[in-house]
């Protein structure tokens, strides 16, 4: 998924089904899937960019994939 997506925390958060295999092994089967198909965590955020979905903080991603969205901060260098 590209970093502009809009796609990224823009689904409903309660339009996620329920763990009912309990996918995370915490016994609350209640609980909104947390894993997507690739197994990354559902309720991730991404930050810098504005939620637009439906739910509180954090806001799934729509579709049926997680943004895996990786930040690398290099040290900045000054050489003369």
């Amino acid at each position: 998924m590209l970093a502009t997506s809009n796609a990224i925390d823009a689904g409903d958060n309660n339009a996620v089904p329920p763990d009912t295999v309990d996918q995370d092994g915490d016994g609350n089967t209640s609980e909104p899937l947390p894993y997507d198909l690739d197994n990354t965590r559902r309720f991730t955020d991404v930050d810098g960019l504005a939620e637009t979905g439906n739910g509180t903080s954090p806001i799934v991603d729509m579709g049926a994939y997680e943004t895996t969205l990786h930040y690398v901060y290099l040290p900045l260098v000054a050489r003369q």
